[in-house]
């Protein structure tokens, strides 16, 4: 019976480093990769990615030539814009600044000015 104890105990010694590291390692080189991988022949690569909210994203995906404007929520993800090319502005100052964070906010609100205005007049002749 104490036997059987301390054999027991022995394997539990043994294995619980062995399943902390192999843990560790999926974690930390596993994981990371699957998400930051960057090569050749890839078609798809997320741009840029602004967070709108704790459950919502707002991200431009390059798939091939064209980019995608995407609006990203817990319930779905809806396209916004498709484009074959990006704002002069964005690419401008991508390449002297180093990023895109604050241009891409003044690009989005350029793009997106006019949406309000048409909800509005939706909104007035549904009431009229």
């Amino acid at each position: 019976m104490i036997s059987d104890i301390y054999w027991y105990f022995l394997k539990l010694l043994f294995a619980l480093p062995v399943v902390l590291f192999l843990a560790y390692y999926i974690v930390k080189f596993g994981l990371s990769r699957r998400f930051h991988l960057t090569g050749k022949g890839r078609i798809m690569q997320v741009i840029e990615q602004l967070p709108l909210g704790p459950k919502s994203v707002l991200s431009i995906v390059q798939v091939g030539q064209f980019y995608y404007l995407l609006a990203q929520q817990e319930n779905g993800i809806v396209m916004l814009e498709k484009t074959d090319h990006l704002p002069e502005t964005v690419i401008t100052n991508n390449h002297s600044q180093g990023g895109w964070s604050d241009n891409f906010k003044t690009v989005l609100a350029e793009k997106l000015s006019g949406w309000g205005e048409k909800d509005l007049k939706d909104e007035k002749k549904r009431e009229e």
